[in-house]
């Protein structure tokens, strides 16, 4: 089991870039908790009025912190941001940040301590380079991407070897699931196609939506909707990590479209991520 997760929190190994972050969320933090479930109550029907077009922007000072629970332990915290308005390579940008780390007594077992972080142009929105490090015990990898949408090429270079793979407009890095909903103007009746950029190959990945509710977690009430990946991306799943599994996110239908959960079964069991704060900065 420990060799499986590790494969999935390797960079260089990963083949799905937004399982992978799950997977890394998943190994992070403290303690034990009596298991709650947080389900949808109220049919979204019932709430037209909240539903509202997503902002398209990024919010300096928006802080989103998640509890990670595995196999019926409360495993700690993991934090998702975007810090102050920035510059790299002399072009205005923002900076999102993902980072998880286990805490002392997970760490005694198995330490895991990992940040993925990626800038993207103020204007366009697109990325301009995304980097992440993870520590695995004494076991340290990197990867690092950078994208040329003039030359419609990404690079990218992890521990052992290096990469240039062509690329589009459409391009995700791997933090881009997580904005997805909030820069695109999706059709939630046909599957929702993306095409994520995972160091050696760009993997295409097809979301359906299977829900719409009204979704209570410690942070609050949102109106939601479900989406998992579509049979042919669960195949692609099954195939690239060598396990069948199953996954499934709640994105807010409130401007932002913040993810809200998430959720990875798996046969060893089962992953979720619950936002527990959201905190966007008064303007």
């Amino acid at each position: 089991m420990t060799r499986l997760f590790l494969r999935w929190i390797t960079p260089h190994k990963t083949k799905i870039a937004f399982i992978a972050i799950l997977c890394l969320l998943t190994l992070n933090g403290c303690g034990l908790f009596r298991p709650r479930r947080y389900i949808p109550t109220i049919p979204l029907t019932e709430m037209s009025e909240q539903v509202v077009e997503p902002t398209e922007e990024f919010f300096p000072g928006e802080t989103l912190i998640y509890n990670v629970r595995w196999l019926g332990l409360d495993v700690g915290t993991a934090t998702l941001s975007t810090k102050n308005k920035t510059s790299i390579y002399g072009r205005p940008a923002y900076h999102v940040v993902l980072h998880a780390e286990t805490n002392k007594i997970f760490s005694f077992l198995y330490q895991v301590k990992g940040e993925a972080e990626t800038y993207y142009d103020a204007k366009t929105l697109r990325p301009i380079m995304h980097e992440s490090e993870t520590q695995v015990r004494h076991k340290y990898s990197f990867k690092r991407t950078y994208y040329d949408f003039e030359r419609n090429m990404a690079y990218s270079e992890d521990n052992k070897e290096s990469h240039y793979v062509e690329i589009g407009p459409e391009i995700l890095d791997p933090l881009g699931i997580f904005f997805f909903f909030r820069f695109n103007d999706v059709d939630f009746s046909e599957p929702i196609k993306m095409l994520i950029q995972g160091g050696d190959e760009n993997y295409p990945v097809e979301l359906a939506v299977i829900g719409q509710r009204m979704l209570k977690v410690p942070a609050g009430s949102y109106p939601a909707f479900q989406v998992k990946p579509t049979p042919e991306s669960e195949r692609q799943f099954d195939d690239e990590l060598d396990t069948p599994g199953s996954l499934k996110m709640w994105f807010s239908l409130g401007r932002r479209r913040i993810p809200l959960t998430i959720n990875l079964d798996v046969p060893v069991g089962s992953a979720q991520a619950v936002l527990r704060l959201d905190h966007l900065p008064r303007k």
